[in-house]
């Protein structure tokens, strides 16, 4: 049983170790591609730091590969979001929310060493709860955006990664139960079979990524960067009929205006499937996401309003709230991405050849 949990574990590292050099370094000028080499690291130090000690390995070196096998569930939250995110940046709430999750369980390593003498069964409670929190909120955060999402491939990995966490989740805790008793020494092979069918799954499908659905090889420059070619080909009579209806609604209507607006209802506007819509605003207008595309229609109508004298003294909060945003940070970040300034910037650069006279 010990060769057969051994040989396991080593495959299971090989094959990260090959899907770290083939593909993470290959990427790891943007995000997705550091968090997958880095994650696939924190997995491989894991495999090693949880070796049986009859494998000669002593308990300092396995203690220094558990330390690095701290940050592997925060790596994976990571990895997913800025791999489904075209506008992914690591800013200071990630790091802290990184901070936060791998702190207190080095500390804990080093308790368990000996080299502190301070955490308490409270302390592992708390940590536990922590994980379970982040676990729950990766999954809301995942299949929140499948809703906006355009791009069919992404949407349907969202469902994918979803299934995948619940049943190693699920997997997991039922083996504590079941594989009990004279099957005690099976719980850790059963997990490693998971973990290794789990991760040729996945070096499998990321080799098959194309560069335009995901986050892999180029963030794009703008939220409306075409990523095919059938834009370019003549609109069927169909397409051109779903065009007109569309154009209708959006600049006639203005529908825009409406913050509580998704695609489900803008197809019931226009008696179409919601499948259909996403692929024509996708494939024929260029769009990956459907805020993208609402906000563009938002955003030009606010620079209109920005640029009116008599509506100079206004607040740009009121401004964003009459054209369709909830709140304010949306706005800021999706003026941002478009006009590369913040919206208080673009008002101040407006007023300034006037200003000089």
């Amino acid at each position: 049983m010990l060769f057969f949990e051994t040989l396991i574990r080593f495959s299971i590292v090989g094959a990260l170790l090959m899907l770290a050099l083939t593909v993470g370094l290959s990427q790891y000028r943007n995000w997705p591609g550091r968090f997958l080499v880095l994650l696939s690291l924190s997995l491989c130090a894991m495999m090693i730091g949880t070796m049986s000690p009859e494998l000669g390995l002593s308990r300092d070196v396995r203690f220094i590969f558990r330390l690095g096998d701290v940050p592997n569930t925060i790596l994976v939250w990571l990895f997913a979001k800025s791999l489904l995110d075209d506008q992914f940046k690591m800013t200071w709430r990630y790091w802290l929310m990184a901070a936060v999750f791998c702190i207190p369980i080095w500390i804990a390593r080093f308790d368990v060493q000996g080299f502190f003498d301070i955490i308490t069964g409270t302390h592992i409670v708390l940590l536990n709860v922590y994980a379970l929190c982040l676990f729950i909120y990766l999954i809301i955060d995942i299949l929140r955006g499948r809703i906006d999402d355009l791009i069919e491939p992404r949407r349907r990995l969202r469902v994918f990664f979803v299934f995948g966490l619940v049943l190693l989740t699920i997997l997991s805790i039922a083996s504590e139960f079941i594989l009990i008793g004279d099957a005690y020494n099976l719980q850790v092979p059963f997990k490693m079979i998971v973990i290794s069918a789990l991760t040729v799954s996945a070096y499998l499908w990321i080799l098959q990524v194309r560069p335009d659905h995901f986050a892999f090889n180029q963030t794009p420059q703008s939220t409306s960067e075409l990523d095919n070619t059938e834009q370019t080909e003549p609109l069927t009579q169909r397409e051109q009929a779903l065009k007109e209806a569309l154009d209708h609604q959006m600049q006639d209507e203005n529908v825009w205006l409406n913050p509580t607006l998704n695609i489900v209802g803008l197809a019931g506007k226009l008696a179409v499937t919601e499948h259909r819509l996403r692929r024509f605003i996708n494939k024929r207008l260029g769009y990956r996401n459907f805020s993208s595309y609402i906000n563009d229609y938002r955003i030009d109508a606010i620079k209109e309003a920005l640029d009116q004298l008599e509506k100079r003294d206004i607040p740009i909060l009121t401004i964003a709230l009459d054209h369709g945003f909830n709140s304010l940070p949306p706005f800021n970040r999706a003026f941002k991405l478009r006009e590369g300034v913040t919206p208080s910037v673009y008002r101040a650069r407006l007023r300034q050849p006037a200003e000089t006279h």
